[in-house]
């Protein structure tokens, strides 16, 4: 399992993913929608190429308010 911190006081447990996705969190009711993109690749090799830096993973989790809370 691992625990994930999206606000102080929300937290989301998940099982250990065998792949990489990433998250959007809903700041009005909690909501928590895993995706995966293949733009992420692209970015992840530009910024490794960008600062020499070899990258093995990321954890990107954008906020916001899903399309229910919206209305």
């Amino acid at each position: 399992m691992e625990e994930l911190h999206f606000q102080p006081e929300h937290h989301h447990y998940e099982r250990t993913a065998s792949r990489e996705h990433h998250h959007l969190a809903c700041l009005n009711c909690g909501r928590i929608a895993e995706f995966e993109s293949r733009h992420i690749e692209g970015l992840r090799q530009d910024i490794g190429r960008l600062h020499g830096f070899k990258i093995t993973g990321s954890e990107i989790n954008f906020t916001g308010y899903c399309d229910l809370c919206q209305n």
